[in-house]
C-alpha cells in the first residue's frame, strides 16, 4: 500500500473511502479491500469465484445480493470504477458518516430499486421466516347469475351473463348515431348506399355478428360467395341478411361516440366495450386463493398500431393481452397492451400486475407469475397487501 493511501488514526472511515474514490487509479494497485478479479478461476458456469466479486448472480448462493444495475442487455463483469463503487458503499453502511453526503451513488446508477432492497439477502426457507396470510374470502358465484345459468345451455350461460343485450343494445345506438353524423357531414351521391340507410336494431347487431362468425368458420375466397345462389355454396346467408345490407353494416359499425373520443388511448373506440367485458367477467363470481396472471396473443395482421410480433407464439402476428386467470382457467379481468406509456412510476411488468389483481388484494391470495413478471419489488408490493407471489426471478432483473 502507498503512503499516501495509509489511514490516519484521527480519520473517520467514510472520508478515508472517499479519499481513495477521489484518487485516480495507479497502474497495478488496487484500492484497499478490492481484489483483482482472475478470469481462470471461473468455469464454463463461472460457478467459482472470487471472494467478493466474481462469478454470477445466482439463487443457489444464500449470500446472493440482488443486483440491481444487471439487465439482458448487460454485461455481468464489473469494472474496476463498479468495484471501489460498491466497496464504497459497503463501508458507508458499515459506520455512521458524519458527514453526510447526497445520495448520488446506488440511487443514481440503480433508479428501479429502492434502497431498502439491497439489504435483501438470499437464503433458504423455512415455516419458521415465511409470512402467513389467511384467505378471508369466500370463492362463489353470485345468485343472480346461479339464477340465470340454471339449466341453461352454453350459448344461453353466453348470451345472458356475459353479452347480453345491454351489449348489442349499445352497438346498435352507436352505429345509428356515427351512420347519422355520415349522413350530415356530406350529402350522399344518388347512388351511395348510404340513401337507403335504416336505423339498425339490437336483433339485426346480433344477426350481423352471428354471420361474421359464420364466416371465421366457413371460409370462402370472396365475401359476394357468402351470398351466392349456386348450390356448389349452398349458403343460406340470404335468408339472414342481404348482402348489402349487410356491406352497410359493416362500413357503419361503431361501439362509441367519435365526437367524445379521447384520442391518447388507442382503444377509445373500443375501450366502453372492453370495460363492459371486464365488469362482467368480474361480477359472476368471487375468484378462489390462486390465480395467475399471464399474456396471450391474438391472432391480427390488420392495421394497427399496436400489433404485436411475438416469434416463439403459434401466430406471432397479433394483439397481446395480459389475463387475470382462476385456479380453473377463467379470465377474470384483462388488459389489452397498447405499446409503452409515459409517466409510469414502476416498470411495465408490476404496472400490470398491480391493475389487474388491485380489486383482490388484501384478502391472502397467491398469485402465480413467470418470470417477466416476477421481482423483488414486486414481492414486497403484494406482500404489503396479504398477497403471496409465486415465480421464478431472472438473474438480472432490475427490480
Amino acid at each position: 500500500m502507498s503512503a499516501g493511501r495509509l489511514r490516519h488514526d484521527d480519520e473517520d472511515l467514510g472520508d478515508f473511502v472517499n479519499r481513495i474514490l477521489e484518487e485516480p487509479a495507479s497502474t497495478g494497485t488496487e484500492p484497499v479491500g478490492v481484489e483483482e478479479e482472475d478470469n481462470s478461476e471461473f468455469d464454463d458456469n463461472g460457478s467459482e469465484s472470487s471472494e467478493l466479486f466474481g462469478g454470477h448472480d445466482s439463487d443457489m448462493d444464500p449470500e446472493y445480493l440482488p443486483s440491481e444495475d444487471s439487465s439482458e442487455d448487460s454485461d455481468n463483469d464489473m469494472n474496476t470504477l463498479d468495484q471501489r463503487q460498491l466497496v464504497h458503499n459497503q463501508l458507508i453502511q458499515q459506520q455512521p458518516n458524519p458527514h453526510p453526503q447526497p445520495d448520488n451513488g446506488i440511487q443514481q446508477a440503480n433508479q428501479n430499486i429502492e434502497p431498502n432492497y439491497l439489504a435483501l439477502t438470499w437464503g433458504n426457507t423455512n415455516q419458521n421466516n415465511l409470512s402467513s396470510f389467511e384467505f378471508n374470502a369466500l370463492p362463489l358465484i353470485s345468485q343472480e347469475i346461479r339464477d340465470k345459468i340454471e339449466g341453461a345451455s352454453p350459448f344461453e350461460v353466453y348470451n345472458q351473463v356475459f353479452v347480453d343485450n345491454s351489449f348489442f343494445t349499445e352497438i346498435a345506438l352507436q352505429t345509428n348515431l356515427y351512420a347519422q353524423q355520415t349522413i350530415e357531414s356530406g350529402v350522399p351521391s344518388d347512388k351511395s348506399r348510404l340513401k337507403s340507410w335504416l336505423p339498425t336494431d339490437e336483433k339485426e347487431i346480433k344477426q350481423f355478428f352471428g354471420l361474421i362468425i359464420w364466416m371465421g368458420l366457413v371460409q370462402m375466397p370472396s365475401l359476394n360467395l357468402y351470398w351466392s345462389t349456386k348450390n356448389i355454396y349452398k349458403n343460406e346467408m340470404c335468408k339472414v341478411m342481404p348482402r348489402n345490407r349487410f356491406e352497410l353494416l359493416l362500413r357503419m359499425l361503431h361501439f362509441s361516440d367519435n365526437t367524445n373520443a379521447d384520442e391518447t388511448n388507442k382503444l377509445y373506440k373500443i375501450q366502453n366495450i372492453l370495460d363492459s367485458l371486464n365488469e362482467k367477467f368480474k361480477s359472476a363470481l368471487t375468484p378462489q386463493q390462486q390465480l395467475c396472471i399471464d399474456e396471450s396473443l391474438i391472432p391480427f395482421r390488420g392495421r394497427v398500431g399496436f400489433r404485436q410480433y411475438i416469434p416463439n407464439k403459434a401466430s406471432r402476428y397479433g394483439i397481446k393481452i395480459f389475463k387475470l386467470c382462476t385456479e380453473k382457467g377463467y379470465t377474470w379481468n384483462f388488459k389489452v397492451y397498447t405499446g409503452k406509456s409515459e409517466g409510469r412510476r414502476v416498470g411495465l411488468a408490476q404496472a400490470i400486475v398491480m391493475q389487474l389483481i388491485s380489486p383482490l388484494l388484501d384478502a391472502g391470495r397467491t398469485l402465480y407469475v413467470d418470470n417477466w413478471y416476477s421481482s423483488i419489488a414486486l414481492a414486497h408490493t403484494l406482500k404489503e397487501r396479504s398477497t403471496h407471489l409465486v415465480g421464478t426471478l431472472r438473474k438480472n432483473r432490475r427490480g
